[in-house]
């Protein structure tokens, strides 16, 4: 999972120019894709080995409105996202109200913080007993604008990500436990198939959108592996902008996805894979998690090999950034194919955490790399990746060693990542591809 942070703060404390300087200093850019949002940046970057995902969250500043409601909103929304935030202040211009109720909904958060002083190259007119009094400890002292303190925060920030992931092992120090979630959009029968599943009614169903509110988790065993299953409410359709409770659902659909292995997405089969069934998918694959395409309410289909062949097609052409994405199709309400979801996710599951030796890795690398020639630099020089190895598991992570990693073309890394799932068969599994400076850990051996 990517250890997420956002950036939060005032209008015009420098948001934005700290989120630039952060993904313009030519980290290792991962899996850059849209934001969950229409309206937020984010970037997911290798720090030092170190996944983190950055949300910028200016571009949801009101110019009519120092604080408009729905910059509050979308500011909950992104701490409910975060794993730390990042609270800046403007050095030059001391704490003001708005600071300190832009602290408040950290605070009520109960998420992590790091205090920026911003624009610390000149005056600070902020009193440190005044920064104390936020409660969030030691504030980093940066300029964004002239590159000053990033490395600073950069040790920071990896310092709540390893405290995290520690308290998070000792929560569970035997994940053996495979954790299943059911999401989709209101009235595809997650609630209905969670039902048939566990053999009872635990969740109120109904025809109403909505109808089941917070996550409900039940477990169980299969074929000798425990399981725990989640169902969320869905990720509905904002109706209004300001109604606060439906950011509050997503983010709750969100978290159960991240705190999943797994994401079973059910989808409608008279309602195929509309918008929010991709969106849905993304967050699954932005965040590393397989996803299992559960197509419902199969029992209305008429011609099953005509429809089998349209869904094959919507989501090779939708969701090309997960080649081989596995399909089930069910019937809750009928409790037919109910065994063959259980089936697919052990065999997923499987794949997401397989771990390749180094050997089998270059000589993979060579033959690719033989068939199919990388490109030339803007330079004009030949690139040349030598090396990669597997770095983790959940998702499976490879790192490439190559002279001039920020000239390689989409289409070539495209390329390499359908040919490596193909040859280890890791087809439907999402892939993280970190290509680095020429860094070859055995190249002294």
């Amino acid at each position: 999972m990517t250890f997420t942070v956002a950036i939060t703060g005032k209008p015009n404390v420098g948001k934005s120019s700290l989120f630039n300087k952060l993904n313009g200093r030519r980290l290792a850019i991962v899996n850059d894709m849209p934001g969950v949002t229409r309206d937020s940046k984010d970037f997911t970057a290798d720090i030092d080995g170190h996944l983190v995902k950055f949300i910028d969250t200016a571009g949801w500043e009101d110019k009519d409105s120092i604080l408009s409601k729905k910059m509050v909103e979308q500011t909950l929304k992104a701490v409910s996202r975060a794993d730390l935030v990042l609270l800046m202040l403007d050095a030059r211009n001391g704490i003001t109200p708005d600071d300190i109720q832009f602290g408040g909904i950290v605070r009520k958060s109960g998420k992590p913080c790091v205090i920026i002083i911003n624009k610390s190259e000149s005056k600070i007119n902020i009193l440190e007993n005044e920064i104390y009094k936020f409660g969030f400890g030691e504030p980093i002292y940066i300029s964004a604008a002239h590159g000053k303190g990033i490395a600073d925060l950069f040790e920071k920030v990896i310092s709540h990500k390893t405290k995290f992931y520690h308290e998070q092992e000792e929560e569970n120090p035997e994940d053996d436990q495979l954790k299943l979630t059911i999401v989709g959009r209101p009235n595809v029968g997650k609630s209905t198939l969670f039902n048939a599943i566990l053999g009872f009614e635990r969740a109120i169903t109904s025809d109403i959108a909505g109808t089941t509110r917070d996550a409900i988790n039940h477990y169980l065993t299969y074929k000798d592996t425990d399981i725990e299953l989640i169902d969320t409410a869905g990720l509905r359709k904002k109706a209004n902008v300001n109604e606060i409770i439906e950011e509050l659902s997503t983010a709750e659909s969100i978290n159960a996805i991240r705190r999943s292995h797994i994401a079973f997405l059910v989808v409608a089969a008279d309602q195929p894979l509309e918008k929010q069934d991709l969106a849905i998918a993304r967050i699954a694959i932005q965040e590393g998690k397989p996803l299992i395409l559960v197509i419902n309410k199969c029992d209305l289909i008429k011609n099953f090999r005509e429809f089998e062949e349209e869904i094959e097609y919507l989501v090779a052409d939708n969701l090309s950034e997960v080649v081989g994405l596995p399909i089930v199709y069910i019937s809750a309400l009928k409790q037919q194919g109910i065994d063959k979801i259980f089936d697919k996710a052990l065999e997923v599951d499987q794949k997401w955490k397989m771990k390749i030796s180094t050997g089998k890795l270059n000589s993979w690398l060579c033959n690719a790399t033989t068939h199919y020639i990388p490109p030339l630099a803007n330079n004009g020089r030949r690139i040349r990746i030598k090396y990669m190895t597997q770095t983790r598991v959940k998702p499976p992570t490879f790192n490439f060693y190559c002279n001039i990693p920020e000239d390689l073309p989409e289409s070539y890394n495209k390329y390499l990542r359908n040919s490596l799932r193909k040859e280890f068969d890791l087809q439907g599994i999402p892939l993280r591809m970190i290509f680095h400076k020429n860094k070859n850990p055995y190249k002294n051996r």
